[in-house]
């Protein structure tokens, strides 16, 4: 009697949470979405110079639409709660209800001034402006349900970045550097929250030098990135360091491989190495790989160079 007993229990336990768990899909009560969030194929890699979501500071913009096309919701701020990729909302939570998908997208960084009828972010890549605030990302068509409430963001870098690093050539040696410019390249551009797509302005007249001319600090041995806006180069990027008052100046073609076009792409990462000789610039090493999506690629460089005087 008393192990029967002890099977009768254990099957009611058993029955009541089964029910209870029918109850959380079935109720009309509305579910929130659970939101997570990495980068590419790098599982929490954020952005420039840092490998994680930077908790409590770290904020992204949700919208959704679902099957029923009667709910919607556009630039939902949630926040990082930690650094491998969590969020919380803000403020009010996104509510799945019924038996809708919602399909969902997303960017980053957040940016209260988007609405539905306004989804774009103009930007410039200034010296001033590198870093996080314009290393646009976005992801796009994740689905949920009320009964399967988690939305795993996975999200592309949109910008290109530019990375070069200066070694000390032959005949300089004590000599200091101390800033380097870039020059034949559009900083000016535009980020669509709502399509993920990174442009820049290559069309405006009356460029200044400073809308064309990118000058940034560095030192031998260091290496320094930028973030530019994808854009087609049609005479290469020139790049100039001034060293015991002499300007060497060199031009860099970045491709992808297998492409014969001389453009930034969308997500990727051109890395340079750059000694600088008494004769002019020395470029070798040059690297054209996958930021975040897409297909790596690898290539060399070697291009003379005299000092302008």
């Amino acid at each position: 009697m008393k192990v029967q007993h002890l099977s009768m229990v254990l099957l009611a336990i058993g029955l009541v949470a089964c029910t209870n768990n029918e109850n959380d899909i079935l109720s009309t009560d509305p579910i929130a979405a659970r939101i997570t969030a990495n980068i590419g194929n790098e599982m929490n890699t954020r952005v420039t110079n840092e490998n994680q979501w930077e908790a409590d500071k770290d904020l992204i913009g949700i919208s959704y639409t679902t099957t029923s096309g009667d709910k919607s919701g556009t630039n939902i701020s949630y926040k990082a709660t930690s650094t491998q990729g969590s969020f919380a909302p803000s403020s009010n939570p996104i509510y799945l209800e019924g038996s809708d998908t919602y399909t969902f997208s997303a960017y980053y960084p957040y940016n209260s001034d988007i609405t539905e009828e306004n989804t774009i972010i103009t930007a410039s890549t200034t010296a001033e402006n590198q870093g996080t605030g314009i290393d646009f990302l976005y992801a796009s068509s994740e689905t949920a349900t009320k009964g399967e409430p988690d939305v795993d963001f996975t999200f592309a870098h949109c910008m290109s970045l530019l990375s070069l690093t200066f070694t000390q050539g032959e005949g300089l040696e004590g000599a200091t550097m101390s800033e380097y410019t870039l020059s034949g390249i559009y900083l000016n551009g535009t980020f669509n929250t709502s399509t993920g797509k990174a442009t820049a302005t290559t069309d405006a007249t009356g460029e200044t030098e400073q809308e064309t001319t990118l000058t940034m600090p560095t030192e031998f041995g260091s290496t320094s990135s930028v973030l530019l806006f994808p854009q087609t180069l049609s005479n290469g990027i020139t790049v100039s360091v001034t060293i015991d008052g002499n300007i060497y100046s060199a031009t860099l073609n970045p491709k992808v491989e297998d492409e014969t076009s001389t453009e930034l792409k969308a997500g990727y990462k051109y890395a340079y190495t750059i000694t600088v000789t008494k004769v002019g610039l020395r470029i070798e090493g040059a690297t054209i790989a996958s930021w975040s999506n897409g297909t790596d690629g690898s290539g060399s460089v070697a291009i003379p160079a005299t000092p302008i005087a």
